[in-house]
């Protein structure tokens, strides 16, 4: 499922809010902008 969100915000280029470090991660890499919350 976490792709499929990074997918989303890739191709439609909007911020990613997550708590998860990897996903938070993977979306640096395809240089979607991400928020980290920390809980």
């Amino acid at each position: 499922m976490d792709a499929l969100h990074l997918a989303i915000a890739f191709s439609y280029e909007i911020s990613l809010i997550t708590a998860d470090e990897g996903l938070a991660a993977s979306a640096k890499v395809l240089g979607v902008p991400v928020q980290i919350l920390r809980l």
